[in-house]
């Protein structure tokens, strides 16, 4: 991901026109500022713009504090040759708080600014915390790692690597083993309810047997009213039977059997193809083809290619144009200390006028001859004071004017120039992607061709197959007299015959029941009936063991991903951290030999303990000078920001070194920090922000802002 450039307006401390910083260069660039003037506000904008976020103000604070709307920044970036643009408002008078974001000029935002705040967080691949520890290095972030106890370095890795998200997976899972536990113990309550009705169930059973002696002289009176049931229940068949139900409900089986074959017919019909329409489409892609083979598309990328050159030529020109335009001086505050000089020469003559007629301009009354001399000489003086530094200011003003005219003809110039290489340009629609997309297009409509001549030819055959199939069906109706009875009439006819029998049946049986029952004294129904209730009860109950053991399993898991997010051993923090510690420890030790003449290695042990050998001796952090100590710290912030870099595969061009060289160091560590950003330059685009005035000669290239009768920060390159 190569930066490009980011513009700003009205975002913070910036002004109401848009300035734009180039992100693109190769090497170091220093930004300086005296403090509060806005030299971290430009790399607070590209955090706003890309993620709509920044690390301490609400989105609204963004805004810049006096016109107080028509916040805009705008971030251009590329990603393997592919140019994004991203563009952010906020209380914008046309845009609201809008989020757009383009692709080679081509507007890609979605719906609204949640799905397209994911389309660019999916394009660009770095989340927030990542994207600001491994884009902006800041010793205050890192300082002092050393001073820090164990427990307390755990928490910077922690910080640095994002991890902080498995200390909330363990809470997660700790509560996840408290539902767990509240559902084994419902089910094991809900297991001992099944276990009491199989109890009480049973215990009915024994019961009954003891019952069944008092049914005996109930048996009697039960079967002579069975035998007189039974006689009514035959009457009612006889009554019945006089239609022909078999008969009556074969035709109306018939009858729906023919409607299912219809509706079979009507449902192949429905399968057939339109042809017409997939020869519509042949022909619509046969002339999409034909128009598409007319266009020259020879001549059209070498216009595109012609047009690229003249807008490369009008870049650069408008480039110099914006350049050149900060160089116009402002007259404003000149032309309004004159107005006041000349009204202060009027006062002054007035009161010179008052003095030669010898009176005192302040109270009117007649003067002294001396004190009117005195006086006549202090305004005679007072007034050529005046008059020089009239002078002084419009020869200021003259020399401006001048200067800005100058500049004016330049800016007209480039301004020709521009119009001239815009009428240079050959009219053509296309660019190189369209031009693409053309091609791609052409042989696309030629696959799809092909593909429904075959669709055409398979769609035909498909036809041919459904009509025999609706043939076939239609040989199986079959003709059938029509019911004068309704099938539910028939049907319940027939249950109410089937009931009378099966009642018959069912009362000669209970009189056979009774018969054997008055010699057996055992009703074999009751018992069947509750023994296939008891086994219900013990299958539920079996069930319930079944899901205890899965949720005690269940459980067992839990309890060991609960050990797994834990601080402890053999936690996966303790246990990633132990991996990246030795990453940590060579990389430490690759800069610290930049900041030491002598000897010197440190190690830190899976506890976060370290040793340090100084001069081929052990020695303890706190014995280092505070000059060494500082030097420590500053390798230290080194390898911790170089480690957070290759956690994430941050592979931007980008790294801001946010007053770095304003720590406390001598002349010695200040040049063994700049070869070690020096060795970090190599393909990247770095900014070394600062306050420090005197360090504009040690950098070629830099920027300077300035705030503004303390209000607006400016840029100047």
């Amino acid at each position: 991901m190569n930066f490009i450039s980011v513009s700003l307006k009205n975002f913070k401390s910036y002004p109401d026109f848009e300035q734009t910083i180039p992100l693109n260069h190769e090497g170091i660039k220093l930004i300086v500022a005296n403090n509060g003037a806005g030299k971290s506000t430009i790399f607070e904008a590209i955090i706003w713009c890309l993620y709509g976020k920044t690390s301490q103000d609400s989105v609204d604070d963004v805004v810049n504090r006096y016109t107080k709307k028509n916040c805009k920044v705008n971030v251009i970036f590329s990603i393997n040759g592919v140019e994004y643009s991203v563009f952010r408002y906020r209380n914008h008078e046309t845009h609201g708080n809008a989020l757009y974001l383009f692709k080679n000029d081509e507007n890609i935002s979605l719906k609204n600014i949640q799905d397209t705040q994911q389309l660019i967080q999916d394009i660009i691949q770095i989340p927030y915390q990542a994207f600001v520890n491994s884009i902006i290095f800041s010793t205050d972030f890192y300082s002092s790692f050393f001073q820090a106890k164990p427990n307390d370095r755990l928490k910077i890795f922690e910080s640095i690597l994002s991890l902080k998200e498995v200390s909330v997976l363990y809470e997660l899972n700790k509560k996840k083993i408290q539902e767990l536990n509240e559902k084994i113990s419902y089910e094991e309550s809900e297991k001992g309810m099944l276990e009491a009705s199989f109890n009480s169930i049973k215990e009915a059973n024994e019961a009954y047997l003891d019952g069944v002696k008092a049914k005996l002289l109930e048996f009697k009176e039960e079967k002579k009213s069975n035998e007189q049931e039974i006689e009514k229940l035959k009457s009612k068949i006889e009554e019945y039977s006089s239609i022909d139900i078999t008969t009556e409900l074969s035709n109306i089986e018939t009858e729906e059997k023919n409607k299912e074959i219809r509706n079979a017919i009507e449902e192949e019909k429905r399968k057939l193809i339109n042809i017409e329409s997939i020869k519509s489409n042949i022909a619509f892609l046969q002339t999409s083809i034909e128009n598409l083979s007319k266009i020259d598309i020879q001549k059209e990328i070498e216009s595109v290619k012609k047009n690229k050159e003249i807008d490369t030529k009008i870049l650069e020109l408008t480039n110099t144009k914006n350049t050149i335009y900060y160089s116009l001086i402002s007259t404003d505050q000149t032309s309004n200390q004159l107005k006041k000089l000349q009204s202060n020469k009027e006062k002054a003559n007035k009161e010179l006028e008052s003095i030669k007629n010898n009176r005192c301009y302040a109270c009117g009354q007649l003067l002294e001859k001396e004190k009117n001399k005195e006086l006549l000489e202090t305004k005679q003086k007072e007034i050529e004071s005046i008059d020089k530094e009239l002078k002084a200011l419009q020869d200021k003003i003259d020399e401006a004017n001048a200067n800005n005219e100058k500049i004016n003809a330049e800016i007209k110039d480039l301004d020709n120039q521009i119009t001239t290489l815009k009428n240079q340009k050959n009219q053509t629609s296309f660019t190189e992607e369209s031009i693409q997309e053309y091609q791609n297009k052409l042989s696309k409509f030629v696959q799809e061709k092909a593909i429904k001549e075959k669709e055409l030819d398979g769609s035909n055959k498909f036809n041919n197959e459904i009509n025999d199939k609706i043939t076939k069906l239609e040989n199986q109706l079959v003709k059938t007299s029509i019911s004068q009875y309704n099938k539910d009439f028939l049907i319940n006819l027939q249950n109410i015959i089937a009931e009378c029998i099966n009642s018959i049946t069912e009362l000669e049986n209970k009189n056979k029941v009774i018969d054997k029952s008055a010699k057996t004294i055992f009703d074999k129904n009751f018992i069947e009936n509750n023994e296939k209730k008891l086994k219900e009860y013990k299958e539920q109950v079996n069930e319930k063991n079944n899901l205890l053991n899965q949720l005690k399993e269940t459980m067992m898991y839990y309890q060991v991903l609960s050990t797994i997010f834990s601080n402890k051993e053999s936690g996966f923090k303790k246990y990633f951290i132990n991996k990246m510690i030795d990453v940590f420890n060579e990389t430490l030790n690759f800069y610290l030999p930049f900041f030491f003449e002598k000897d010197i290695k440190v190690f830190l042990d899976k506890d976060l303990n370290e040793t340090i050998e100084f001069d081929k001796m052990k020695v303890t952090f706190n014995s280092f000078s505070s000059g060494q100590k500082t030097r420590v710290d500053i390798a230290t912030s080194f390898a911790l920001f170089n480690l957070v870099k290759v956690f994430f595969s941050n592979d931007t061009n980008l790294i801001v070194m946010d007053e770095l060289l304003d720590k406390h160091i001598d002349n010695d560590g200040f040049d063994a920090v700049v070869d070690v950003i020096n060795g970090m330059a190599k393909d990247n685009t770095i900014f070394i922000v600062s306050h420090r005035e005197e360090l504009k000669e040690r950098f070629t290239d830099k920027i300077e802002i300035v705030l503004e009768d303390n209000t607006f920060s400016k840029v100047i390159i």
